[in-house]
């Protein structure tokens, strides 16, 4: 199923029912908000910010968003999620037991540059590069009885970072975009670029279809709310900037943990 193109103003809302984000998210409105709620977090106010703290979203093969809450680790089924996309990252996870998925990965990388763990059951724990590694292969995915199968066996994955317009926070939730999804993304955002849509300057809404075959899954769909007018453009660019450095603040030390074995993931 080919990704949803831009839709006209009038397909989704009429000129006079849109609300600008700076009026609909107070986080938007004062510049310096984001970072006074860090400074002020209970966690002792270090500016950063834990993405695995953050509302997560998972594409289930029902063809719903399963959204999981990071303090009560409870799920809920949610329709769709609407919103811009205000940072992205990249990431690879291998088990090496199906029973094991879920738990903490053998081999983790937050980057799919570096990684640490082990490829091997029993392997030594240490650092690597994905590059060359032979479970990011095509063709080293094996199924649950050990038969192989034309995927990777180490997981990639998209980390979607959307500030929801339909459901305002000061927060973004973190959309899981799975393997099967990936080629999804990159067409809907060469798609909008071809007609002159920045995508990071863009409402978008974000769906889950079933996805049949084998092993049936849900995979992401993608269609254009609206673009942004520029004013509304320049205040997401200061949230967006201030939500990074938060983000970078504490990459350091999740790489660290996760090269002393502690659970980063």
């Amino acid at each position: 199923m080919r990704p949803q193109g831009p839709q006209r103003h009038d397909e989704t809302m009429t000129e006079n029912a849109i609300v600008p984000i700076t009026e609909s998210l107070p986080v938007l409105s004062d510049p310096t908000r984001l970072r006074t709620l860090l400074a002020n977090s209970l966690d002792g106010g270090e500016g950063g910010i834990r993405w695995l703290d953050l509302p997560q979203f998972n594409a289930d093969k029902s063809g719903m968003w399963m959204e999981t809450d990071a303090a009560s680790d409870e799920s809920t089924p949610v329709q769709s999620v609407e919103g811009m996309v205000v940072h992205r990252q990249v990431r690879r996870k291998l088990y090496l037991a199906a029973s094991d998925e879920g738990g903490m990965p053998d081999c983790r990388s937050e980057d799919c540059i570096n990684a640490y763990g082990t490829i091997e059951p029993g392997g030594e724990q240490g650092p690597r590069k994905c590059a060359g590694c032979p479970m990011a292969e095509f063709g080293s995915d094996v199924s649950d009885d050990g038969k192989p199968r034309k995927g990777q066996r180490c997981k990639q994955e998209s980390l979607l970072f959307v500030l929801r317009t339909d459901l305002p926070g000061n927060f973004p939730v973190v959309l899981h975009v799975t393997a099967g999804s990936l080629k999804v993304l990159r067409s809907y955002s060469t798609l909008l670029q071809g007609k002159d849509v920045d995508p990071q300057g863009s409402v978008h809404r974000f769906t889950v279809a079933k996805a049949k075959g084998e092993f049936p899954y849900g995979q992401l769909r993608c269609a254009l709310v609206r673009p942004l007018e520029q004013k509304e453009i320049d205040a997401l660019g200061v949230y967006v900037a201030d939500l990074k450095a938060a983000l970078a603040a504490q990459q350091a030390q999740r790489r660290a943990d996760a090269e002393e074995g502690e659970d980063a993931f």
